[in-house]
């Protein structure tokens, strides 16, 4: 993750918890306390800070013509993820209690990859690790690489492998439907809130998948305030 998108993203979500839960400096309006927010964005170079109250706008302020402009997604990429893996539930395609070695064989000989479920591999705590942040596989390869360090439920461990192996997961799945995990995330997710596939710009030539863990992906602050408003009701969801 960049440092300016890392300030962005931290800004979405203290400004969102903020709102939601109304405290601040007490007395303080919440006009000041967003205005001093979004004066030190800019002084620490960020580019934007963006307020929403059960799921309105009630702050926005974006650095000279970055309201528009495709910002690297990644590690925001995360929360597609998630949100992935909740219509995968709905359609019927999983449950997150599932052994993720039902659906990545390659991983029953191993008696910690055999154990670990979805919902492990996705909060981090299936015990693979994390891996190079600034190296992201592909989908395969990502299995392939995946090494379970500790037991299920045992340690936190933060990196790119884990989502990853949801994608290869996710594209196994939808495989015998003749549907890739790129046209799932279209048909799914970004359609029904009227978020455009080409509002993710590819940045390097890869074609992974704008829900992809990887940084080839750009999206643009309002962009990412429409999807914020479409899981209002669990804004954490972004920071999966």
């Amino acid at each position: 993750m960049t440092p300016r998108f890392a300030r962005l993203c931290l800004f979405l979500l203290l400004m969102m918890a903020s709102a939601a839960s109304g405290r601040g400096a007490p007395g303080q309006p919440d006009a000041e306390r967003f205005a001093a927010a979004a004066a030190y964005s800019r002084s620490q170079h960020g580019v934007a800070v963006l307020v929403l109250r059960r799921g309105e706008v009630v702050f926005e302020d974006y650095a000279p013509g970055w309201a528009e402009k495709p910002h690297l997604l990644a590690s925001g990429t995360k929360s597609f993820s998630g949100v992935i893996a909740a219509c995968a539930v709905q359609d019927g395609l999983l449950t997150l209690d599932e052994k993720a070695a039902d659906t990545l064989t390659e991983g029953k000989a191993d008696a910690r990859k055999s154990a670990l479920t979805i919902r492990e591999l996705l909060s981090l705590s299936s015990g693979i690790d994390g891996g190079d942040n600034g190296s992201v596989p592909s989908y395969r390869r990502a299995v392939e690489m995946a090494e379970a360090k500790s037991a299920p439920g045992a340690r936190f461990s933060y990196g790119p492998i884990p989502f990853q192996c949801f994608g290869e997961l996710m594209r196994r799945k939808l495989a015998p439907k003749g549907e890739s995990v790129e046209g799932y995330l279209k048909r799914r997710v970004l359609d029904p809130i009227g978020l455009p596939i080409d509002i993710c710009t590819v940045v390097s030539g890869r074609s992974a998948g704008c829900y992809a863990f990887g940084l080839m992906y750009k999206i643009s602050p309002k962009s990412i305030q429409r999807f914020l408003r479409s899981t209002r009701n669990q804004p954490s969801l972004f920071f999966l």
